[in-house]
């Protein structure tokens, strides 16, 4: 899904300075590719191009996302509340020998979950979390690629708009990426905790 986002995302850019020259053609010669090309070759070209970019998106989310987005803030909400309470029982009650030793337990609470397959929750999350960072920087390029090689007020208007844009799609991103944790720790937790079971003293016939 990289790469399709990134193919149609940067073909509206090219279309828009005319570098593809007639788009009626263009497309008309798209149409004429084999069909195998279409089937097999395609899929597996963009799933390659979705792999070469991620750590691309990576490393531009940790170097200069963050300082381009500065103005966005995680905020405390109860997701995160309830990770941190999990976290710290986790650290204190729920790791054996290794209780109040490991400062991070998130890590290998993740490899218990993969082990045991207790979960797969977080994979989604990650998923949708690499895919919205994804999207982040491909619009964020399009529109700096738009501005770079046009010029008057429509460029701007572009470049902001897809500014803001990327912006919402890393604040998704950020969600997803904040949703992990506590469905780790849940999954763990679910494993380890004793569940009393509430019994309820009802008398027989013969008590009565």
């Amino acid at each position: 899904m990289t790469g399709v986002v990134a193919l149609v995302s940067y073909s509206i850019v090219l279309f828009s300075l005319d570098c593809l020259g007639n788009e009626k053609l263009y497309l008309d010669k798209i149409i004429k590719l084999p069909t195998t090309f279409i089937i097999v070759v395609a899929p597996i070209l963009l799933t390659l191009f979705g792999l070469l970019f991620e750590p691309i998106a990576n490393y531009f989310e940790r170097y200069l996302g963050n300082i381009l987005f500065f103005w966005l803030k995680n905020g405390q909400n109860k997701v995160y509340a309830d990770a941190d309470v999990m976290k710290d029982h986790i650290k204190s009650n729920a790791i054996g020998d290794l209780c109040g030793k490991i400062k991070n337990p998130f890590p290998l609470c993740k490899e218990y979950v993969e082990t045991k397959q207790l979960s797969t929750t977080f994979m989604v999350f990650l998923a949708r979390y690499g895919f919205y960072r994804n999207c982040c920087l491909i619009i964020f390029v399009s529109g700096a690629y738009y501005f770079a090689a046009s010029n008057g007020f429509s460029a701007w208007i572009v470049l902001i708009s897809t500014y803001f844009f990327s912006a919402i799609l890393k604040k998704r991103a950020d969600e997803f990426y904040s949703y992990q944790a506590p469905a780790v720790y849940s999954a763990f937790l679910i494993d380890n905790l004793n569940w009393p079971s509430k019994t309820q003293n009802v008398n027989t016939p013969d008590e009565q």
